[in-house]
């Protein structure tokens, strides 16, 4: 399986992410909001067809799991 060239960045972000929010594990809203960061590959482009920016996925992800607390 070949990644695409940003995919290692991505992977990066999420990292960053996830340790920037205080988690110990990378989930799926930690690359979602690294793909919206990175801003320039197929997903960010679908994410943003669809709505979102990284600052309301952000608040999004903020928002639901201040909820599970």
């Amino acid at each position: 399986l070949e990644l695409t060239p940003r995919a290692p960045r991505v992977f990066v972000l999420a990292g960053e992410r996830a340790e920037s929010m205080g988690h110990k594990h990378v989930g799926t809203e930690h690359l979602a909001l690294a793909i919206t960061a990175e801003g320039k590959g197929v997903g960010a482009k679908a994410l943003a067809a669809l709505g979102a920016t990284h600052n309301s996925l952000k608040a999004r992800v903020e928002t639901i799991l201040a909820e599970r607390l």
